[in-house]
């Protein structure tokens, strides 16, 4: 029987230790989540449910909303997260909410994800680099990753470019560049809460 994720209250999501994040902002995230359907589908389907994961994907939206160039019904865009883990999440969000052509990378990733999950047919889902997923406006995630950025960079370097990461363990640089932007996002309930942006 699959759980029902969706069950999960706002306060349930609160009632956490959040420092150095903000309750405020926190709540304003869990909030903007559980407002669109097309991210409690993903609640749902025990994709992203945790407060943790609700407001890194959220900082990620916000952060590529903010930066990126692109509109999200530009169907030419390409969004490369690298590092996600099991499952696809923030990648899976990207996919519910654009028509961005999107692929998650993770040497981890549940087997019955690889491939293009029926239910998310924006999304390609590998444990590597494809043949072929390119083009000319790329936007690349490394999300609490612990990958090489500037490696992924240079595979998927493109003429129009926008890179965000959000630290964790693993330092995320690109080498001889400095980023673009660089800010503390409250809104995450975790203790690294920095946000990374590097255009082109």
């Amino acid at each position: 029987m699959q759980t029902d994720y969706s069950m999960n209250t706002k306060q349930d999501l609160l009632d956490l230790p959040l420092k150095p994040a903000r309750v405020d902002a926190v709540s304003t995230y869990v909030d903007e989540y559980l407002s669109k359907k097309e991210t409690r589908w993903l609640a749902t389907h025990g994709l992203v449910y945790t407060t943790n994961g609700i407001t890194k994907c959220m900082a990620a939206w916000h952060a590529v909303a903010k930066y990126c160039p692109w509109h999200t019904t530009d169907s030419t865009v390409c969004l490369v997260s690298v590092g996600e883990g099991a499952k696809p999440t923030v990648s899976a969000m990207f996919s519910r909410l654009t028509r961005w052509r999107c692929l998650m990378i993770d040497p981890l990733l549940y087997k019955r994800w690889r491939g293009i999950p029926s239910t998310l047919p924006s999304l390609i889902c590998d444990y590597g680099l494809p043949m072929s997923f390119n083009g000319d406006k790329v936007v690349l995630l490394s999300i609490n990753a612990h990958v090489d950025l500037d490696w992924y960079h240079h595979q998927f370097l493109a003429p129009q470019m926008l890179t965000v990461a959000i630290p964790c363990h693993v330092q995320q640089i690109i080498a001889n560049r400095e980023p673009t932007a660089s800010y503390i996002d409250y809104g995450i309930a975790a203790g690294r809460n920095e946000v990374l942006v590097w255009n082109g």
